[in-house]
């Protein structure tokens, strides 16, 4: 039974002035007038009162914050802002998940207005994942989610903020001012001519990033699309969490936009966004593209592995020879690659399967 419930009951005693007020409180609360609800049950007292009082103010925080809801779908935003004001004013830390779902679900819609074809639909896909596999605790994420995972760095946070374990409820919770405190660990994660653009970036950036690092792509969509594109930073772990949620098309469209604005690729821990951008090619279906974007990158300087991918691309759209040659320009220096010996088998002989891998997907 809730306490307005409990108010109302008729007592023994035949108290008609507490049913009077109870009447007077829901006519009030019928007509959103909550602030004048709260002032009568402030005066009638009681030892109901303060349990009164409480659900009044959570019923007045849900009408509210629905209430902007509907005016930014209505795109009315001077409305949705007062509402969300008037919310503001019945805030409670028990009701601190209620008020970020329903500020999550207008900032998505506000997104959906104003953004690209391909990033909405991450959008809608990030709100979908997080239904499914969070909210079934036997389901687990799918394993892409955790290709970016930093877990030292994620400690790290968690020690310089005081928190025992940044967990996703933790790190939702934290806010912007803060996060500024994380903001020197987070260059650690990054090569020293990124980290340097760590301070261009807003707190947002660095919740983004921190919910990658945390194996939550799905809860780093929706900071970084409200995020400009042309931060380098911003368009990488765009290309991060299109990847993990299973855009590699969108990844490859981040990536593109990330070499734009850094003015080429870059290693970031051990991923050379060069090859990140060909894996999501061969994803999509689309090896000469994936050739096409080796092709700029400089492979032995980036690893044996990029390496071996180019040859067996490079065979995969019937340039045989230049995969061979590829090969055995490596095999000079490195006599004791048996990986490459056998794929260069492969190539000579199609029938020869190696199950190599070398097109799986990225992992740092």
């Amino acid at each position: 039974m809730s306490w307005l419930d409990r108010f109302s009951t008729d007592r023994n005693d035949g108290s008609t002035q507490v049913r009077a007020g109870s009447r007077r409180v829901r006519d009030l609360i019928a007509q959103a007038r909550f602030r004048e609800a709260l002032a009568e049950i402030e005066a009638s007292g009681g030892p109901d009162a303060a349990g009164w009082a409480a659900e009044v103010s959570q019923r007045a925080a849900v009408h509210w914050l629905r209430e902007a809801e509907n005016a930014c779908h209505q795109g009315e935003r001077e409305q949705m802002n007062a509402a969300l004001a008037e919310a503001a004013r019945y805030y409670r830390d028990d009701l601190g998940p209620v008020f970020r779902e329903a500020r999550r679900r207008i900032r998505s819609r506000i997104l959906e207005l104003t953004s690209a074809p391909h990033w909405v639909a991450l959008l809608h896909a990030a709100t979908d994942q997080r239904a499914v596999h969070f909210s079934t605790p036997s389901l687990p994420a799918p394993s892409s989610y955790a290709a970016f995972a930093n877990e030292r760095l994620v400690a790290l946070v968690a020690r310089k903020l005081g928190e025992t374990a940044l967990a996703t409820d933790a790190l939702e919770r934290i806010d912007a001012k803060r996060l500024e405190a994380a903001r020197d660990l987070l260059k650690k994660a990054y090569p020293d001519s990124l980290a340097a653009r760590i301070d261009e970036v807003s707190g947002e950036f660095v919740r983004a990033a921190l919910h990658v690092a945390s194996g939550r792509p799905d809860l780093a969509v929706l900071p970084l699309l409200e995020l400009p594109v042309t931060q380098p930073l911003v368009c990488l772990e765009r290309a991060r969490v299109a990847y993990a949620l299973g855009y590699p098309g969108t990844a490859m469209l981040a990536l593109s936009d990330f070499r734009t604005n850094h003015g080429g690729h870059e290693t970031v821990r051990r991923l050379h966004t060069g090859v990140f951008m060909a894996q999501m090619a061969v994803q999509c279906g689309d090896a000469e593209r994936a050739v096409e974007i080796l092709e700029t990158v400089p492979l032995e300087d980036v690893g044996r592995r990029p390496v071996l991918l180019y040859a067996q691309l490079l065979g995969a759209v019937g340039r045989v020879e230049d995969g061979r040659n590829v090969l055995e320009g490596w095999l000079a220096t490195h006599p004791d690659d048996e990986e490459a010996r056998a794929l260069a088998a492969e190539l000579d002989d199609p029938s020869v399967r190696t199950g190599s891998g070398l097109m799986e997907s990225p992992q740092e």
